[in-house]
């Protein structure tokens, strides 16, 4: 296959790698608090290491997304997506925190089962 359809359908040397993430919060959080830690992770965590996330959950539940590289970049840096796990961790709201395997973001199936219709979560 031709570079050009290679870049233009994400493959061999432009293939996207990201991670997929799985956060369990504190029982006792409440709803406000809970979108203040994602406010903050957005903030703090994502946009500080210059990554993309998408996701979503609820307090009780929990919440899981993906964790995906800039523009530009086919995978995220091992030392940005250390402290991104660093950041959630420390925080008080955390109860767990899962990362996956870097995998395929155009052509893989995500670790963690979000297929883009039915979040994990429900």
């Amino acid at each position: 296959m031709k570079k050009r359809l290679r870049k233009k359908k994400h493959l061999g040397e432009f293939a996207v790698f990201g991670v997929s993430l799985r956060v369990r919060c504190a029982p006792d959080l409440t709803e406000d608090r809970f979108d203040a830690l994602l406010d903050d992770f957005i903030i703090d965590a994502v946009e500080a290491e210059n990554l993309f996330f998408s996701g979503g959950g609820s307090a009780p539940q929990g919440w899981s997304g993906v964790l995906e590289p800039s523009r530009g970049h086919q995978s995220i840096d091992p030392g940005s997506l250390a402290r991104v796990t660093t950041w959630l961790s420390s925080r008080p709201e955390v109860v767990s925190v899962e990362v996956s395997e870097p995998w395929d973001l155009w052509h893989g199936r995500d670790p963690f089962g979000w297929n883009g219709k039915s979040p994990p979560w429900d």
